[in-house]
């Protein structure tokens, strides 16, 4: 993890995140008709553009994180989609009882995230009868049983709703972890940024749903939370020998901290070898033989932070395409970021607006 000693934007707790740098006077910029939307969307005139291509991408990031969260009308349209699934749950198990998580709870939402329910104190045969009385009813306009996957789960759409429902049955561990995750998002403001990200580019290229190999949501933000903890460990550690001045905080720009977790997760993490874990402050281990996954050698381990003995990566048995879709993204962001500061010169005594280089990894539709 490289540090950029001069002129780094810091990140703020407060969600109205102030874009600044080494510039005194904020300049003039004109746009672009092929600014992507996140730019256009952006008050450019407050800009100060930066020397480092990093904090320029690190503006973008922040931009681009307020163009695609979440907004009140998908919010209230995933809620409405909680309602219905939690109102047929009480028709047919009146003692039952449903909960939201995930995403939806800890606002970690894409445009095109699940919703994820969990339902307690239902019968064995819940998941059966509940998916009759969605089709019975009419109520769905897709849906699949996966009654004998690791966990079973009804996976649907109900009808006139852009939002697909994952529903599981008695799996505590859900709604248990975010009550850790919103703890460590409120102490480390990068995850949530990152982590939305990173949901997204991998959605884009249809690598984001577990059951069909790639990094689900869960997955993606453990991976987020682990690659923070050892860049924290490693800042403090300079900071405990007066390498460098200030807080941790202080030197988590975005753009580094994606270049970061592309590089770590795209060439250098061991997956045959290592297991990831975040209690006590987050190590690398030995992957234990538990894990080991007979004629897979080179999946991905993350030991689940509420259970030990479970493996919240080895789902993701298509690691090797995610694995070479960050390595790819990190060679072009390293390209983008050397163009920017080349041009940067003639960007500030133009008045234009810099190319994207957010652009180059992901699109807005």
């Amino acid at each position: 993890f490289e540090i950029e000693t001069e002129n780094l934007i810091s990140l703020p707790k407060n969600p109205e995140v102030e874009r600044r740098d080494e510039r005194k006077e904020p300049i003039a910029i004109s746009r672009k008709n092929d600014c992507p939307p996140w730019l256009l969307r952006s008050n450019l005139k407050e800009f100060r553009l930066p020397k480092y291509g990093r904090l320029w991408l690190h503006n973008e990031i922040l931009s681009f994180i307020d163009y695609i969260q979440e907004k009140p009308k998908e919010r209230r349209a995933r809620k409405k989609v909680f309602e219905t699934i939690e109102g047929a749950v009480s028709k047919l198990y009146p003692n039952a009882e449903t909960l939201a998580f995930g995403s939806m709870t800890n606002d970690l939402c894409v445009p095109d995230s699940d919703v994820d329910l969990v339902v307690f104190n239902a019968p064995k045969n819940a998941i059966h009868r509940l998916a009759k009385h969605f089709r019975s009813n009419n109520m769905v306009e897709y849906m699949e049983v996966l009654s004998k996957a690791r966990i079973p789960i009804i996976k649907l759409r109900l009808n006139n709703s852009p939002y697909t429902a994952d529903i599981s049955f008695d799996q505590e561990s859900g709604p248990r972890t975010g009550i850790l995750i919103r703890e460590i998002m409120s102490n480390v403001p990068a995850v949530r940024p990152l982590v939305i990200l990173i949901k997204y580019f991998l959605s884009q290229r249809d690598l984001n749903e577990t059951y069909r190999g790639g990094m689900g949501s869960h997955c993606c933000l453990m991976t987020v939370i682990s690659m923070l903890q050892h860049c924290r460990r490693n800042l403090l550690q300079r900071l405990s020998n007066r390498e460098i001045a200030g807080q941790v905080e202080d030197y988590e720009d975005l753009g580094s901290l994606l270049l970061e977790y592309f590089d770590l997760y795209g060439h250098r993490f061991n997956y045959a070898k290592v297991c990831i874990r975040l209690t006590e402050g987050g190590s690398y281990n030995s992957k234990p033989s538990k894990f080991l996954e007979k004629g897979r050698p080179g999946l991905l381990c993350v030991e689940n932070p509420e259970d030990a003995d479970l493996d919240i990566g080895k789902g993701s048995f298509a690691i090797a395409r995610v694995r070479k879709a960050f390595s790819h993204s990190h060679r072009v962001l390293m390209s983008k970021i050397a163009r920017y500061e080349s041009m940067v010169n003639a960007y500030r005594k133009d008045g234009r607006v810099p190319d994207s280089i957010l652009a180059a990894i992901v699109t807005s539709k």
